[in-house]
Parts: C-alpha cells; sequence; structure tokens
C-alpha cells in the first residue's frame, strides 16, 4: 500500500468485459462449477441462450476477478444482498479479502469494479451505460432529475443534450448502487455540478501485449449536491465520468476523497480470463 503525505492510496480497478459472443461449451463448464446452487438457478430460469450465457458470464468474471485479487478460490466466494438487492461479500470474506465490488452491464459490456486494499466497506457504485438514439430523454428528464440538471440540459444543443443525458443517468445510477439504496434514494434529491470538471485520460489496458493501449477520456473534478444543499457530500464523494468509446460511458461513486484513490483499468474478455494466473 502506497502512502503520500500520510494518505493511503487506495487502488480502483475497472474491469470492462465484452458479454456479447456465445459461450464455448469448455467456458461454460468452467464456469458452472464456479457458482453457486443458488446462482445456477437464477442462471437457467434464463429462457433464451443468450441470456443464459450473459447470466453465467456475469457471474463467473465476477468470482474469477475477485480471486485475482486475493487467495480466495473462484468457488469459495459467497454473497449476501442489502435490503434493495446491492450485491456485497459476506462480512467475514470482506474483512479477509479487503475488497468491495460493484458490477454494471449494458448492451455488449459488463463492467466490475474492485476496490482493493479496504480495512472497512466501502461506499462504491459503478454503471456503464449504452447510449441510445431512440430513448426519449424528455419523460425521464421530468421525472428523475433535478430542476437545475432539467435546465442545463435544456441549454444544450441537441447532440450534446442527449450525451449528457447518459452522462448524468450512469453518475445517478453509480451513486444510487454506491449507496445500496435503489430508487428508495429519489433521483431528484440530488444532482451533479460540472463547473469544476477535470479533462484528463486514464489508460485502458489490454492483456494481450501485441496490442496497444488505449487512452480513454475520464472526468473528474464532478461535484455531487445533496437536496440539502451541502457541500460535505463533494468533499466525501469522488465522482468520476468515463467514455469507453463512442456508444459506451461509465461512472463511478465511493465514498473516499479522489487524493485517497487510482483507477486503474483493463479491457479483457473471458477467454483471456481464464488464462491468467490467480493468487495462491
Amino acid at each position: 500500500m502506497t502512502n503520500i503525505n500520510d494518505v493511503t492510496i487506495k487502488p480502483i480497478y475497472l474491469y470492462f468485459c465484452p458479454i456479447n459472443n456465445s459461450l464455448l461449451e469448455s467456458e461454460a463448464e468452467v464456469l458452472t462449477a464456479l457458482l453457486s446452487q443458488d446462482e445456477l438457478a437464477k442462471v437457467r430460469r434464463r429462457k433464451m441462450l443468450k441470456q443464459r450465457d450473459q447470466a453465467l458470464l456475469v457471474r463467473g468474471i465476477l468470482r474469477l476477478l475477485l480471486s485475482k485479487h486475493s487467495h480466495i478460490a473462484p468457488d469459495q466466494w459467497c454473497f449476501e444482498y442489502g435490503d434493495k438487492g446491492k450485491p456485497r461479500l459476506t462480512a467475514a470474506l470482506q474483512r479477509q479479502a479487503k475488497l468491495d465490488f460493484n458490477i454494471s452491464h449494458s448492451g455488449d459490456y459488463l463492467l466490475v469494479g474492485i476496490a482493493a486494499e479496504t480495512n472497512s466497506p466501502l461506499e462504491f457504485g459503478v454503471d456503464i451505460e449504452r447510449e441510445r438514439s431512440r430513448t426519449d430523454i424528455y419523460p425521464i428528464l421530468n421525472h428523475y432529475f433535478a430542476d437545475n440538471e432539467v435546465t442545463q440540459l435544456m441549454a444544450l444543443d441537441e447532440g450534446y443534450r442527449r450525451q449528457r443525458f447518459f452522462d448524468l443517468w450512469a453518475l445517478k445510477e453509480a451513486y444510487i448502487k454506491a449507496k445500496g439504496l435503489g430508487l428508495a434514494l429519489s433521483l431528484q434529491s440530488f444532482y451533479f455540478d460540472f463547473e469544476h470538471q477535470l479533462q484528463s485520460q486514464l489508460e485502458l489496458k489490454s492483456l494481450q501485449q501485441e496490442q496497444e493501449h488505449q487512452e480513454i477520456n475520464l472526468m473528474t473534478g464532478i461535484r455531487l449536491v445533496t437536496e440539502q444543499g451541502s457541500d460535505a457530500p463533494s468533499r466525501q464523494w469522488s465522482i468520476a465520468l468515463g467514455r469507453l468509446n463512442e456508444c459506451y460511458r461509465f461512472a463511478i461513486a465511493m465514498n473516499s476523497s479522489e487524493k485517497e484513490c487510482r483507477l486503474l483499468a483493463c479491457k479483457l474478455d473471458i477467454s483471456e480470463l481464464l488464462t491468467l494466473p490467480l493468487n495462491r
């Protein structure tokens, strides 16, 4: 663990995993062997093969990635769920592995966020969103966005308005997932202020050494404001927004100072993941 000026730097890993391809029979067998009986029952309830493959991928990839950061075997992870369904490690495993995680999938991509070296549970949420040209954004604006967000959006040109809508939607999803409250936390009770945003680049690594690493756009310095109007949440929460490509954006929200976190991003598919050596 690295300390700079007495501030502990926590690594936050973002894994972008394509889940649009059909599983090979050998891959499906390996992943199936990792899941609990409860998870397998949920997978098998999916009616279509593509949906079953995606459900199997989501659960299998999460277990493999957690084991990449721990000495715990992939089939030994145990999960529990908050009142609103947020998945988390059991308390005993969290203390042992010192990991927190959150997952999101949209369209062809799964995003797994792993916060490492956490000595106590962290409020941590991630979201990935595919921009959809056919979505009627205006009814959603009126029901789920704060007044100042609506005002700022309507001041933008049509093309930028749709982009910023999905940016805000990803940010809102990441925050309510971090809080673990779902829609019990009104999406109109908080908003994001972009006035002091900072543009940077995040290196997106690939496990395939012959591939060049990609630089993706990352926006930090976004301020979270609650309905109380206090500045305190912005000092307690780190908020980041990124663009994986033209169609997909992602957001991260965690109750930790930006100075205490370092983002690391990697893109990998299931075939690469199954060849990774696990910590033992």
